[in-house]
């Protein structure tokens, strides 16, 4: 079987959750035959993959938001402006619409190789790139964009002003959503964006920890609450800018030795900075010995309150034996498995510091949290299980393989 598997994020390497999951994906792919990559981007040099050359293709990064009808106009004063116009009120239209740079290197490739099946990573790519020509095809939607635009406005950050605007924009890109990707098979990361999509052809395909332990970390008695994040990434820079705001004083004037670590890529200076000048916080950013930081800490916080899809660091933190704090948002992606003070623990803002004073001075309850969070990972968050679901998923929709491979689909797409 031959696989055209198109995405915007390489697998390699795989450092972020983004990347990971692609990673993962390509893994699980080429359990199910021969897969050619198809990267959204202009190419850059690889050192470290898993494919030969030739079956590696950088097709470009298509036209920006900003270069098309109508924000094209603004670009003429400022493709800054434009692209952040067309981002923020024209979401629907940029995000959703069909890129002629991008179809037209899918449709040489298409044309060029006679692939059984595409898939594509994540839905607004797979528009872009005129995925939906063809069949059979797969997408894994992953983030949910409407989701996106819903949750922030229920974010504390947004202000007054912005959250009807927010909200209507989310209403408006489900209805988009609904009806690009009603005659395709899907993948979502959580049955929370599976009910909101409501297609049929949906499974969820959830994300999983990248490299688990094999057995959890003791307990520890450390003071340390640590955070994993990419830190480039709006809402996991606006969760962590939060807790050291808002959280943190009150933790630290309970428990004065405390600690507040924070780790990961994309730190930059100002952040750095900032978050330096407060007692007991340490901005540490990217670390090449991740699995140290979960063993030296007492537990982390995963402090999210908008952005779309599951937070993968809710599951490295429990695969690591360390019990996790997390929001109200981000347990949305995993409530049908994970229960709140068994094995995570949840809370509002108002409830954020109390329930991180209680991880940190009750070792018994932590501890608990933290084997029951194993356990639940152990069994149900596993790569076997991914790569089931991917190979199932692909058997299905090439199970009319007779109908001769990767076709032009039915117009009403």
């Amino acid at each position: 079987m031959k696989i055209l598997f198109v995405t915007p994020t390489k697998p390699w390497p795989p450092t972020t959750g983004t990347n990971q999951r692609t990673h993962l994906l390509l893994k699980a792919l080429s359990n199910c035959g021969d897969v050619d990559i198809a990267l959204t981007q202009n190419e850059v040099e690889v050192t470290q993959t898993d494919l030969p050359p030739e079956r590696v293709h950088w097709i470009g990064q298509g036209l920006a938001a900003g270069d098309v009808f109508p924000w094209r106009t603004l670009a003429a004063l400022s493709s800054r402006w434009a692209n952040r116009v067309a981002a923020t009120i024209g979401a629907p239209i940029s995000l959703y619409r069909r890129d002629p740079i991008l179809a037209a290197g899918v449709a040489d490739l298409v044309s060029s190789h006679g692939f059984d099946v595409i898939v594509g990573r994540y839905g607004t790519t797979s528009v872009r790139a005129g995925l939906l020509d063809y069949t059979p095809v797969v997408v894994d939607v992953d983030d949910l964009v409407s989701n996106s635009f819903s949750n922030r406005a229920a974010s504390p950050g947004s202000g007054a002003l912005k959250k009807p605007i927010l909200r209507a924009l989310g209403h408006r890109l489900r209805a988009v959503e609904r009806r690009r990707f009603g005659g395709a098979a899907l993948w979502t990361a959580s049955e929370y964006d599976q009910t909101a999509l409501d297609l049929p052809n949906t499974r969820v395909l959830p994300n999983i920890p990248f490299s688990p332990a094999e057995q959890p970390f003791p307990p520890s008695s450390s003071t340390t609450i640590l955070a994993v994040a990419t830190l480039s990434y709006g809402p996991n820079a606006n969760g962590i800018e939060w807790f050291v705001r808002d959280v943190w004083p009150s933790i630290r004037t309970s428990v004065p030795e405390a600690a507040f670590r924070i780790v990961g890529k994309g730190m930059n200076d100002q952040q750095r900075l900032r978050w330096a000048a407060v007692d007991g916080v340490e901005p540490v950013g990217y670390v090449d010995d991740l699995a140290d930081e979960y063993r030296q800490c007492a537990f982390t916080v995963a402090p999210v309150f908008e952005g779309a899809g599951t937070k993968i660091k809710v599951l490295e933190s429990l695969a690591f034996g360390r019990a996790c704090l997390t929001t109200l948002h981000a347990y949305e992606g995993f409530r049908g498995h994970l229960r709140d003070r068994e094995s995570l623990l949840v809370a509002d803002e108002r409830g954020f510091p109390s329930a991180a004073l209680e991880l940190l001075t009750d070792a018994g309850f932590r501890d608990k949290i933290a084997d029951r969070g194993f356990a639940t990972i152990a069994s149900r968050y596993t790569y076997d299980a991914f790569s089931a679901i991917v190979e199932e998923t692909i058997t299905e929709v090439t199970r009319a393989g007779t109908l001769g491979g990767v076709r032009p689909a039915p117009p009403s797409r």
